[in-house]
């Protein structure tokens, strides 16, 4: 008989040991639902049904499953970003590891649906008989194009901004933030680390250009008290898999004029009322961001019974959430909408509301990509 030569065989042997420990670890190491740092739930193992079989989901499903539930799966997936970015190959899962800790999404390049959605916004404003401004934040690559790595996709900000400029020009107030970005951009941070988000203080400096074509006054920084919260790790970080990269602060500002705001969340299900524009239990969560008016919901009231200005509604993402606490102490009345979960029409939610003025709040990459912008 052939004596098996061992060292030959090694990597075999240390193959088959390695698969054997694997899949004992994952029968016996318990299954998880959510992942912390991804900020998803993770694949439940899929129900099997005839359907399911003959048309791919069910196998699909179960592929899913298995690398979701994968025994140091987290640790895997840190592995293989660093070693992506070690080897040339910077922007795990769309996101460029840049310099001094800066996680900075790739650039949005639809210039197509982009154009289609400011005439969106154009013909709809056209139609109103109340005022409509339209404010756009740029994108974070484009504001901290000094932290980007040397190799990385061009962002067209400028080009964009010019083209949604010339498309709703004459239609509506169309306030372009990236300049009073860019010229403020020094030691205090306008975008988180990692995050997309613009800060507090990004927001506020957007706040007060807003201002100036709402025709309002905007409140002063020292109007406002700062508390911190620490421990941030945002959408970037989540996405790319750079595990080793220091978390964020969030600064909440908040206004010491503003005694009597209440704050109505309803999501097709009736609404709840709140005293708060901020939720210290989702500040105290994985998702830190969502403390800034309780994250996304199909539509938010936000009222003020001291306020003399009217009734303001926005049309907006994410970027609206820490903003329109700035602009509460303007209005009597702020109703925001979300065009991913409001399915009914506009003008009726306008004229039942009696709104009398409109703003669109939009991040340039979200408005880019939008599918959702159907406007009636």
């Amino acid at each position: 008989m052939k004596k098996v030569n061992l060292k030959e065989n090694l990597i075999s042997f240390v193959f088959i040991a390695f698969m054997l420990v694997f899949t004992i670890l994952f029968i016996v190491l318990p299954k998880g639902t959510f992942s912390e740092s991804e900020k998803r739930y993770l694949a439940e193992f899929p129900k099997f049904s005839k359907e399911a079989l003959l048309d791919g989901s069910y196998t699909e499903g179960i592929e899913k499953y298995l690398a979701d539930q994968a025994p140091f799966r987290s640790m895997f997936v840190g592995i293989n970003s660093y070693y992506s970015y070690l080897t040339g190959n910077n922007g795990s899962n769309g996101v460029y590891l840049g310099k001094d800790g800066y996680l900075i999404e790739k650039p949005v390049d639809d210039f197509e649906r982009l154009q289609t959605n400011a005439l969106r916004v154009a013909g709809f404003a056209k139609n109103l008989n109340i005022p409509v401004a339209f404010a756009l934040a740029p994108s974070k690559g484009y504001v901290y194009s000094d932290k980007l790595p040397l190799n990385h996709l061009e962002y067209n900000d400028e080009r964009n901004y010019a083209a949604v400029s010339e498309a709703v020009s004459g239609s509506l107030d169309f306030v372009d933030l990236s300049k009073t970005l860019l010229a403020n951009k020094g030691e205090n941070g306008l975008y988180y680390r990692t995050d997309h988000h613009w800060t507090s203080y990004g927001a506020y400096l957007a706040y007060v250009e807003i201002c100036g074509t709402l025709g309002i006054e905007p409140t002063a920084e020292t109007q406002f008290e700062k508390s911190l919260v620490e421990g941030f790790y945002g959408t970037s970080y989540s996405s790319s898999g750079y595990w080793y990269t220091d978390s964020d602060v969030i600064e909440v500002w908040k206004n010491k004029n503003l005694t009597s705001v209440t704050v109505e969340i309803d999501d097709g299900r009736g609404a709840e009322a709140y005293d708060t524009m901020f939720f210290d239990e989702q500040f105290a969560s994985s998702d830190k961001y969502n403390g800034f008016l309780n994250g996304n919901h199909s539509v938010v009231k936000i009222k003020n019974a001291t306020a003399q200005g009217g009734r303001l509604l926005v049309v907006k993402d994410s970027f609206a959430h820490c903003l329109v606490p700035f602009l509460a102490e303007h209005y009597s009345e702020i109703v925001m909408v979300d065009l991913r979960y409001y399915r009914r029409a506009l003008t009726d939610l306008i004229t039942e509301n009696e709104i009398d003025r409109v703003l669109f709040m939009y991040s340039i990459d979200n408005f880019t990509e939008s599918t959702d912008i159907v406007l009636r």
